[in-house]
């Protein structure tokens, strides 16, 4: 049977509307045309009809079927409808429940009524107007950055390309820390046109709390809020109603520095600075007040945040004052720190203290005067109550011809408060056991004077020389091996001998004492 076109229909329509074709001789090889373009969709064919999809680059003109060298046309035009296209937005980003028209050509006329806007994230938009070229919708809220999608009734779905919706966000903080009770400036971009009662500002507290901050305004990018009681370093989050949770960098809280441990150290020493709000790693550039006299007002030290607080080492140069952490661009005060400054007091004759009108000192001691403060001057005669009038003058002394029991009693004045240890020189000759000496420190004279009270004393053991010539017997350098915390003010120092290593009390050993001396 010869290949015929009948009917078609419908008798117009856009790129993919099925269109049916009645006839004679369709077979599967039969190819269908519109005007000129091919058409690539078929859907069914049948003897007597053909039913196929309007191909893109149709144009309207007669519907032809070729069947081998059989072709057979419409009588009639098939009117091709062109397709809607979506060609841009104004503006091209915009904030949820701001107006964006939808630009683009061959908008169907049906009426805004019967158009749906569909945003990414599946979020539905009634449009408020519409003509061929323009679509007016206000952005949904929930709508995020992503194709748009225009359907016009039952007629076509047209997909435009990427609209940027604008998400609210945190740029910056007027200040990289900020204290407790302090306004704070947050810069903001894409917020909506809300009232400041609108924004919910929340800081970080301890333990994941979360603590609300008061706002105190909102203009243009600008968020100013006061930072709240609890508030530690942390995110700052900010809620709108409609938005996702807007979370902003962390933000440190002024530390707090509450004290050291120790609460004084020499410098060379590590010390530990306590705090509130200290991060918990990291280094840090920590000043310390520098002696007068110095290149600048202040010597620094780099710490590092422990456990245990801000671990640093008292610098050289620091005295007693005021410490400091350099954190960004923020200086934060401390409280005084105690710097114990290097202190060595040499003991003359001078300084052997005094009973009443007396000298503390046992009748059997007998302290040789030295020409120099150091006792290493010629010896010129025995220094006693009584000899040479107890000259105050007196310099270096050596200290001998001792016994158990025998003591001598040193007078100091302590500048500050510290750890202080005793030492001096002294050898042992004529001696078969190494002897052991007592020091003790009081502030109470009275409670040395009675030998057989400890009074925390520490043990020295001066060593045999193995030598009979004391005066070829050597001095070494002795000290105690525990200090005693002093605070500042006057102390007695007491030099006990006590007995040989061997524990006989009943021995005579004749240690020799000199350049006795205090020091921390």
């Amino acid at each position: 049977m010869a290949i015929a076109v009948s009917t078609f229909t419908p008798s117009g329509g856009l790129v993919g509307t099925e269109v049916t074709i009645t006839g004679t001789g369709f077979t599967k090889e039969t190819s269908v045309w519109f005007n000129e373009t091919k058409a690539t969709d078929i859907v069914s064919v049948e003897n007597t009809s053909i039913v196929v999809r309007v191909p893109v680059g149709a144009t309207t003109g007669r519907i032809g079927v070729i069947n081998g060298e059989e072709s057979a046309f419409s009588t009639g035009s098939f009117t091709f409808i062109p397709g809607a296209a979506v060609t841009g937005y104004i503006p091209g980003s915009a904030l949820p429940g701001e107006v964006v028209i939808i630009a683009g050509t061959d908008f169907h006329e049906v009426g805004a009524e019967n158009i749906k806007v569909v945003f990414a994230g599946d979020v539905i938009a009634q449009p408020t107007a519409a003509t061929a070229t323009n679509i007016t919708v206000v952005v949904p809220k929930g709508a995020v950055t992503g194709p748009v999608s225009v359907i016009f009734g039952d007629m076509e779905t047209v997909v435009g390309p990427s609209f940027e919706v604008l998400v609210p966000s945190i740029k910056s903080y007027t200040s990289t820390m900020a204290a407790v009770g302090a306004e704070l400036g947050i810069n903001v971009m894409n917020f909506p046109a809300v009232e400041a009662s609108d924004i919910h500002v929340s800081f970080a507290g301890e333990n994941e709390t979360i603590i609300p901050a008061t706002v105190k305004s909102f203009a243009t990018g600008l968020i100013t809020v006061e930072v709240p009681e609890g508030a530690v370093t942390g995110v700052i989050t900010i809620t709108l109603d409609g938005f996702e949770p807007i979370v902003g960098d962390e933000l440190m809280i002024t530390p707090v520095v509450t004290g050291y441990s120790p609460t004084s150290a020499k410098v060379g020493e590590t010390i530990f600075v306590q705090g509130t709000n200290f991060p918990i790693s990291g280094e840090v550039t920590v000043l310390f007040k520098a002696a007068e006299g110095g290149e600048s007002e202040t010597v620094s030290s780099v710490g590092t945040f422990t456990a245990e607080g801000l671990s640093v080492e008292v610098p050289s140069g620091a005295v007693t004052g005021v410490v400091s952490l350099v954190i960004g661009e923020n200086i934060v005060p401390g409280k005084v720190f105690t710097v114990i400054e290097s202190f060595t007091y040499s003991f003359l004759c001078k300084d052997v203290a005094e009973n009443g009108g007396d000298y503390a000192i046992s009748s059997g001691v007998n302290p040789c005067d030295n020409a120099k403060e150091d006792g290493t001057g010629t010896v010129i005669g025995e220094w006693k109550k009584g000899y040479r009038g107890g000259d105050a003058s007196a310099k270096g002394m050596i200290v001998w011809d001792t016994k158990k029991d025998d003591y001598i009693i040193f007078e100091v004045e302590t500048l500050q408060e510290g750890d202080y240890k005793i030492a001096f020189d002294a050898k042992l000759a004529t001696a078969e056991k190494d002897c052991i000496v007592g020091v003790a420190v009081n502030a109470d004279l009275s409670k040395l004077l009675d030998v057989e009270s400890e009074n925390g004393e520490v043990p020295v053991v001066i060593e045999k020389s193995g030598l009979t010539d004391v005066a070829k017997s050597p001095y070494n350098n002795y000290e105690t091996e525990t200090a005693f915390h002093l605070s500042t003010g006057k102390w007695y120092v007491r030099i006990l001998y006590k007995e040989d290593a061997a524990g006989n009390k009943s021995s005579r050993v004749t240690p020799l004492l000199r350049k006795v001396r205090i020091f921390n």
